[in-house]
């Protein structure tokens, strides 16, 4: 559900998200937020805001990556991990998709001849009250390709 169930004439969705864990806002974290956003110097005095958790949606990255011969595989599997991480800690954010694009990106580094990806072969899209929280990341080593 994308809107609020029963919106009247100035309400306001808040969509929050929190940077703990798999992003999904504690009782205390949204008691937090409706507070702050319930003073009257915080808000329009017509707005009412009306604070929901974000969805996390669960997902896995799994890819076979094959190498030019010379190279160290260990390091350039290495350095494809902290590239994936860092993309889908990105990617962590309300509305944000994930997609292969980035994800090929992110894995494909210099002595890389070929990715497939196993796990995750469509762009992943998050809409505005939803999160993606990336459960794993396995990057396969295939050998040398030529």
């Amino acid at each position: 559900m994308l809107a609020l169930a029963d919106p009247m004439p100035g309400d306001v969705a808040v969509t929050v998200l929190s940077r703990i864990d798999t992003g999904t806002p504690s009782a205390t974290a949204m008691t937090a937020v409706e507070n702050t956003l319930d003073n009257d110097k915080i808000r329009p005095l017509t707005d009412r805001p009306r604070c929901r958790g974000a969805e996390v949606v669960t997902y896995q990255i799994k890819a076979n990556i094959w190498f030019y011969p010379g190279p160290d595989a260990a390091l350039i599997i290495e350095g494809a991990n902290a590239k994936a991480q860092g993309y889908v800690e990105d990617r962590k954010r309300i509305g944000y998709d994930v997609t292969l694009s980035g994800l090929h990106a992110a894995i494909h580094r210099s002595g890389v001849q070929r990715v497939e990806m196993i796990e995750l072969v469509s762009d992943f899209q998050i809409n505005n009250r939803q999160a993606s929280y990336c459960l794993s990341i396995e990057i396969n080593n295939q050998g040398v390709a030529v």
